[in-house]
């Protein structure tokens, strides 16, 4: 790509009309800045020459499903029920959801080991421990797209008497986005039992003043219930002032979603309803409140729930909880791993499979263990739940592998065509911009732009007068494709009032420039 743009600057930065006015610039610095823009992206190219990996739109899927995708969805339930009998876990149910619909519902085994016809289904309630935290942090990104409250607040904007030891920086304040996302250096644990932790949020802060920091803030993560635990209080108790957690992830989250299936207390038609939690040995494990820790880990929900919970997250528009923008900021890893493969995020565990970084959330708590996993590229989600103890990142890996090859390659032979004009004629012909000529052409079905020197784009229609540059999938490096900022660039026709185009301008690489008939 870089001769194109190379020549594409040069040409219209030399001379630049703007409203029947010529700016003339230095020939000598526009030189200068293309041979560093070029040098720069081949660099960029030196680096890796390796495509960028296609990812797919993701397109309604029609009916019957592809056969890729079912034999998919097959293979991933026969691989689910072999894990679960190699498993500690009497039972799991499971789902995926595409484009905000659920796909498919899966469910195996038991959820109580003394009734024999008991199998669970994406109705079924179970304890989602550490899964509660996407709850936590969708409460907090919810505030912040009301304008409530702002996701890098110091706690102590908020919590006035909130202090620990900093023997790093003491001038470092821990800020809420740190919190949700294990970057703050706090301790893993409050200063309490998880079965004897009924303390208040100025209790509780009375308590952590003598303790210390682990690491410096915004470091490196150190997962921390202690964190969510206290984010999670901040936002009740003194952002939205003296409601209880669980009462405001009912009415920010819960309530708007219509997850009618998730809360926080174990009533007696809550235990009716969840399939029993057991330890390794076959003993039924107890259901313990984590009182002040409730942000952390103290949640119940179903597949079903939890499906609608992820689907809202990766919406292309506003989901009812927060807009799409806001979405995809929680979306967003904030720190890479040395391995280059693993990322935290808010609250994500997120590794790369590709071609795509797979955001996840994972769960365990006494008797049960948990999952939402998500790639918000596709909007596919998957959540599955088990009334054991099981490795759910394992599971999560080992499902993705059989899930994207067959979605992205359905997805492939589905993906809607470059959009042409309904009058491509008004657009072909030679445009000319002092010594330069370019051409718009037709054939087969594609629009095509050759700039100087014979370089050609396909343009994909927009609207009457505007269209944008259209790079394949694979022609370029992800890098050079960002520093380059040539494809979708906008492509800018000037029409007469017949409707036949007069000229051309690319405003998004050089203002004001035009090639005309």
């Amino acid at each position: 790509m870089q001769p194109l743009l190379s020549v594409i600057l040069l040409t219209l930065l030399i001379s630049t009309q703007v409203k029947g006015e010529t700016e003339n610039f230095s020939i000598e610095q526009q030189i200068n800045n293309v041979v560093r823009l070029s040098n720069h992206i081949n660099l960029v190219n030196k680096a890796t020459d390796a495509g960028c990996p296609f990812q797919p739109l993701p397109v309604p899927l029609p009916s019957p499903l592809p056969a890729t995708v079912q034999d998919a969805l097959a293979t991933l339930e026969a691989q689910l029920g072999s894990q679960l009998k190699q498993s500690a876990a009497p039972g799991m149910a499971a789902g995926l959801t595409y484009r905000g619909q659920v796909l498919w519902t899966f469910g195996a085994g038991l959820k109580n080991t003394s009734q024999p016809l008991s199998v669970p289904d994406s109705t079924t309630l179970f304890r989602v421990g550490s899964v509660t935290k996407v709850l936590t942090a969708a409460l907090l990104y919810r505030l912040a797209d009301q304008r409530r409250v702002g996701l890098d607040d110091r706690v102590v904007d908020w919590a006035a008497n909130f202090s620990m030891r900093n023997p790093f920086n003491p001038a470092d304040d821990i800020t809420l986005r740190q919190l949700a996302s294990h970057l703050a250096g706090l301790p893993r644990e409050a200063p309490c039992s998880n079965v004897a932790c009924n303390f208040s949020s100025e209790q509780m802060l009375a308590r952590l003043a003598p303790y210390s920091l682990i690491l410096p803030p915004n470091t490196r993560p150190s997962y921390s219930n202690l964190g969510f635990s206290l984010l999670g209080h901040v936002l009740a108790d003194f952002v939205l002032l003296n409601s209880s957690y669980e009462a405001a992830v009912s009415h920010y989250i819960l309530q708007p979603l219509n997850m009618t299936q998730t809360g926080f207390e174990y009533t007696a038609a809550v235990q009716q309803a969840m399939a029993v939690g057991y330890y390794p040995s076959g003993a039924v494990a107890p259901l313990f409140s984590f009182g002040w820790g409730s942000p952390c880990g103290q949640a119940y929900s179903s597949v079903t729930d939890l499906l609608q919970l992820v689907s809202a997250l990766m919406s292309p528009g506003d989901s009812g909880v927060m807009h799409a923008a806001t979405s995809r900021e929680m979306l967003l890893n904030l720190f890479v791993n040395a391995d280059g493969v693993s990322m935290i995020g808010t609250p994500w565990e997120s590794a790369y499979q590709a071609p795509y970084v797979v955001r996840s959330k994972g769960g365990n708590v006494d008797g049960y263990s948990a999952l939402v996993s998500l790639v918000p590229e596709l909007q596919l989600g998957l959540t599955m739940l088990w009334n054991g103890g099981v490795d759910e990142f394992a599971w999560a890996n080992s499902s993705w592998s059989v899930l994207l090859p067959a979605f992205v390659s359905a997805l492939s032979l589905l993906q809607p065509p470059v959009p042409l004009p309904p009058n491509i004629s008004s657009y072909v012909g030679f445009y000319v911009l002092g010594p330069y000529t370019a051409q718009v052409f037709e054939k087969q079905d594609v629009l095509y732009l050759v700039l100087p020197p014979l370089f050609t784009v396909e343009l994909a229609y927009l609207q009457a007068s505007d269209f944008k540059i259209y790079i394949p999938p694979g022609a370029q490096t992800c890098m050079n494709g960002e520093l380059s900022a040539f494809s979708d660039q906008l492509v800018t026709f000037g029409l007469d009032q017949s409707g036949l185009a007069r000229n051309i301008s690319l405003p998004g690489l050089a203002w004001g420039a035009y090639w005309s008939r």
